[in-house]
């Protein structure tokens, strides 16, 4: 049997005296990857059984568990954690270090507790004490997923806890030993032509079965290489269908990854929500009318695959991130709620319809090489090892690619304007169909 686990998580073994949480660790996990609250207070007062250095043992512990989780490195609590206080304190200390809290709980039959407390001799805890510990611990199992602990595995028997296989898995996020070659793409809001004329000019063959929107496609490169979406594929545009067609199709064919944007997520909500949002914005409008009426198939078609997205991918031996809206160095291969805000709605992690410039690539100094979307610009720019190739297409600009490891960008012109940025107030508004009004549109997007 196996037991997996996050390869970047907290895991707390909980259990009664007796019940072979230390053997279990000591099997199957590294020393320096155990903390051990009986360890500890040995260490700050030379016996292991001082009740007055609980306190100064849990802070030590503590502090050794926060410099692992920071450092992203598997850390396992082996402790009866009886109290809820200081359960809350380990999962809010594995939330603050943005990795999965699990909970490893030993039920050993009641027999075998009081059998191997007499056979500790002198150490041996009253045998009432121990059978109230193993009682409060069928009692706290309940409310563990509650307390925020995202795996709990339940080891009932001797026989399990000698047979377990404890396998690490690797978060979604972290595609590592994935070199590409990539072509990273910005923002498509729904710009299908532009789309299908960039993937021309980067060599790719496109093949689609009909002339309806929903037909699939089949996408190949004759060099190998990759694709990479970061986000926004819905909104604003006039072909939102047909991308999502397109991008879903690659998708599932091995040849593109793709991240979620702002967009895609309200998209996701009003599917969710079965229709009932009330208070559109543009682009939430244009992704309503034009997926709202295709077949219900493709509706939860759309829904699944938008819902299942990372948040952001770390590849190439963690030199690259990709992300919608960019991510801090901290956050980078990391996965919680924060995490995720971050990397579709940008800094302030908040729905905004006019985002103000981030800030955060100004104090970036990660080794990593950050390439995001989110925000428009007029030319894509190296700024700390972070560039933003979101060059507004549906604004009236380009659809820009940064090929990488080249670090090459292409790009197309928009075929027009589809939505246009009020100057002043940032609010947008979507153009008259035959409106000759668009952004002036750049000449040349800089190769870097």
């Amino acid at each position: 049997m196996k037991l997996t686990i996050p390869d970047l998580s907290l895991v707390l073994l909980i259990g009664a005296a007796g019940s072979g949480k230390t053997k279990f660790a000591n099997r199957r996990f590294r020393p320096s990857e155990i903390l051990s609250i009986e360890q500890v207070r040995a260490m700050v007062a030379d016996d292991h059984t001082d009740a007055n250095a609980l306190d100064d043992a849990f802070a030590a512990m503590s502090y050794l568990a926060m410099r692992r989780l920071a450092a992203g490195r598997v850390t396992v609590i082996d402790d009866r954690h009886l109290n809820p206080n200081t359960r809350q304190m380990l999962v809010g200390l594995a939330r603050e270090y943005h990795v999965i809290p699990v909970a490893i709980v030993f039920h050993m039959a009641e027999s075998v507790l009081l059998e191997r407390n007499r056979a500790r001799g002198s150490k041996a805890l009253p045998g009432e004490t121990v059978l109230q510990q193993a009682r409060a611990i069928r009692e706290i199992v309940p409310g563990l997923p509650a307390e925020g602990f995202r795996h709990i595995y339940e080891i009932l028997t001797q026989h399990e806890a000698e047979t377990l296989t404890v396998v690490r898995q690797p978060l979604w996020n972290r595609r590592t030993d994935d070199h590409g070659p990539f072509d990273i793409i910005g923002d498509v809001h729904g710009c299908y032509d532009e789309l299908r004329l960039l993937l021309q000019r980067l060599g790719y063959l496109v093949y689609q079965e009909g002339d309806s929107p929903l037909a699939r496609h089949s996408v190949e490169h004759p060099m190998g290489r990759r694709l990479v979406f970061l986000g926004d594929l819905a909104g604003h545009g006039p072909k939102i269908v047909e991308v999502l067609r397109l991008v879903m199709d690659a998708v599932d064919a091995g040849i593109a990854l793709t991240v979620p944007g702002d967009h895609d997520a309200r998209l996701v909500s009003w599917l969710q929500s079965r229709g009932t949002d009330a208070d559109p914005d543009p682009g939430l409008a244009a992704s309503m009318e034009q997926v709202g009426s295709t077949p219900e198939e493709f509706r939860q078609e759309v829904q699944g695959f938008l819902s299942s997205t990372v948040s952001h991918y770390l590849l190439d031996e963690g030199r690259l991130v990709v992300a919608h809206a960019g991510l801090k160095e901290e956050l980078h291969g990391r996965a919680s709620l924060q995490v995720r805000k971050f990397a579709i709605h940008g800094e302030a992690m908040e729905f905004e319809r006019s985002p103000s410039r981030p800030a955060w690539p100004q104090g970036y100094h990660g080794a990593a090489s950050v390439v995001y979307g989110h925000t428009p610009v007029t030319y894509p720019e190296w700024v700390n090892r972070t560039m933003n190739i979101d060059t507004g297409c549906v604004h009236g600009g380009r659809l820009t690619c940064l090929r990488y490891p080249e670090k090459e960008l292409v790009s197309v012109d928009a075929v027009r304007a589809y939505v246009s940025i009020l100057a002043g107030c940032g609010k947008l508004s979507l153009l008259d169909e035959h409106s000759h009004t668009s952004p002036p549109r750049p000449s040349l997007v800089p190769r870097r």
